[in-house]
């Protein structure tokens, strides 16, 4: 067993090192800051020779006795082999990196940013790492043009908005910060390496707008087999995509139908819709949209301490912040927390998207009615408290954590389940209003959850999303599109209602084991320090007794 246990740990450092090289944003993002000079590479040979990497691992990991080693590398190993297995098939089956052009832009904007707004190091010494970093842009955008083969309308669509975001990055954000720095051979070497690539990216972004949009016929849907592997090897959820997808109407049927009961007592006489708009125009204008956020903020945070749900993990304050423009062509409200590896830096921030300032009137107030005045402490709930904030700073506490092991239903189901745990713990006060929203936005998840399978699996249109969106959540157009074009994209935003359902399922089964000895307070203390795929939570916290 020692032996076993000293390859299997070799190999998961070696696992580990190869990703963060890979994806030096990721690394920064995580608080590895050994590549913070480096963007990467997605030329053809790197790209196949991470593949070949990728082989050679999942070769020795499938080769050892999972059984015979002792935790938590037994509970580790088989996660990893399926996430490898996953971005294995990435590269080799679906070729993922040539046919999304805002996928470079995006970790540009990722990479960037990571450097800018966590204090992890002196600014001096950060900008010269992001002098380095930028002076790649160019090239990393000359490889992304020489690898791209086709892609969809919506995913050139996106990266047109998404280059939008960055050069807004690129000329404005990043030489202020570089003004900061008193040694002007490093102010100017930022600057000079800013503007080279903004330069490179406004290039881009026209190749996008001339060649690669006009030409952008691929087809939405991934498809069965891909799905599945999404489903599987990167979520860790073994049921099939029908079983899936009837748990998903299921409860869209039973969601709606509370949503009409609690219409009735919003707005007796009226329809379901009448009611949810009802409510929904009570919402802040564009400019009262984050400093009433904020106020929603400390509340959350003593509501939860006041009812006994969860211990705070730590006494450093979220900070809110607009979201930065890289990510806003798909993100309305998002949390950054400093990664497993940050040792130094404790800042996180709330991103909230304000409307486009270019919009009329009536579009900005039809995207404000997703952020009306009952909606917005869920959403924060959902971001920052009992939310994202509150899991991630746990998960950032627990020793010899290692990165990949955890799921996007296990982060994004926690977050949901919370909206629907704050109504179940008295938030607004039985108020309907604050229920209606709450059910909004489980059926907006839903959409998404159902959208994403339709898509990708059962042969749904773009349009026939963005209809789906309007008349089962009754979204407005604005954010019914922004949804639907994420789901494009991304379509692993299932996880969110995905996940929350099996947290609620481990719930009860954990009621019915701890008996007397069950609370909230030790489910949820119990959960968001466990850093798996849910299913491999349930079957841990089940197997204690």
């Amino acid at each position: 067993m020692a032996d076993q246990a000293a390859a299997y740990q070799l190999l998961e450092q070696e696992i580990t090192e190869a990703r963060l090289r890979h994806s030096p944003a990721l690394a920064t993002a995580a608080g590895r800051h050994d590549w913070d000079g480096e963007l990467g590479e997605l030329s053809e040979p790197a790209m196949q020779g991470r593949a070949r990497e990728l082989a050679a691992q999942i070769r020795r990991l499938d080769s050892l006795d999972h059984t015979a080693l002792p935790e938590p590398y037994r509970t580790r190993a088989p996660i990893h082999l399926r996430k490898l297995r996953f971005e294995r098939s990435e590269i080799e089956q679906d070729a993922a990196y040539r046919h999304n052009p805002g996928a470079p832009l995006g970790v540009i904007g990722y990479g960037v940013n990571s450097l800018m707004i966590r204090e992890f190091a002196p600014l001096a010494e950060r900008m010269q790492s992001l002098a380095s970093r930028l002076s790649q842009v160019p090239r990393y955008l000359a490889e992304a043009r020489q690898v791209f083969d086709r892609c969809t309308p919506i995913h050139a669509e996106t990266a047109i908005q998404q280059g939008a975001g960055v050069l807004s990055l690129l000329e404005r954000d990043v030489p202020a910060l570089a003004a900061g720095v008193s040694d002007a051979a490093i102010r100017s070497r930022v600057e000079e390496a800013a503007t080279a690539a903004a330069t490179a990216a406004g290039e881009y972004v026209r190749w996008l707008r001339d060649g690669v949009q006009p030409a952008a016929t691929a087809p939405v849907a991934w498809g069965l087999a891909r799905m599945e592997r999404l489903v599987s090897w990167q979520e860790y959820v073994d049921a099939s995509i029908d079983t899936i997808i009837r748990r998903g109407e299921e409860d869209l049927r039973h969601q709606q139908q509370r949503l009409r009961d609690v219409a009735a007592q919003v707005l007796p006489g009226g329809t379901v819709q009448e009611a949810v708009r009802s409510v929904a125009r009570d919402h802040p204008a564009a400019g009262e949209l984050l400093p009433f956020t904020e106020q929603t903020l400390e509340r959350l945070r003593q509501f939860c301490i006041d009812r006994d749900l969860i211990d705070m993990p730590t006494d450093v304050r979220v900070t809110l912040r607009e979201t930065p423009g890289f990510s806003r062509a798909t993100t309305l409200a998002a949390c950054s927390t400093p990664g497993i590896y940050e040792r130094v830096a404790t800042e996180a921030f709330y991103y909230v998207t304000p409307p486009d300032s270019g919009w009329d009137a009536e579009r900005s107030d039809q995207y404000l009615q997703f952020f009306s005045r009952t909606a917005l402490p869920l959403i924060t709930a959902h971001e920052a408290y009992p939310g994202h904030y509150v899991h991630l700073s746990w998960l950032r506490r627990l020793p010899d954590q290692v990165l990949g092991t955890n799921s996007t239903t296990t982060i994004e189901g926690w977050a949901h389940y919370t909206e629907q745990l704050m109504i179940e713990a008295g938030w607004g006060d039985g108020d309907p209003r604050v229920e209606i929203m709450q059910l909004r936005e489980a059926l907006m998840r839903l959409c998404r959850y159902l959208a994403a399978f339709g898509m990708h699996v059962r042969g749904w249109t773009y349009q026939d999303a963005v209809a789906f969106f309007e008349r089962e959540a009754l979204a407005t157009r604005p954010v019914a599109e922004l949804e639907s074009r994420r789901g494009v994209v991304s379509p692993n935003y299932f996880a969110y209602t995905l996940g929350k359902h099996e947290i609620l399922a481990l719930r009860e089964a954990l009621r019915a084991r701890w008996k007397s000895g069950f609370t909230l307070k030790r489910f949820h203390n119990a959960f968001v320090q466990e850093p798996y795929p849910t299913a491999v939570i349930a079957a841990r916290l089940l197997a204690e007794g």
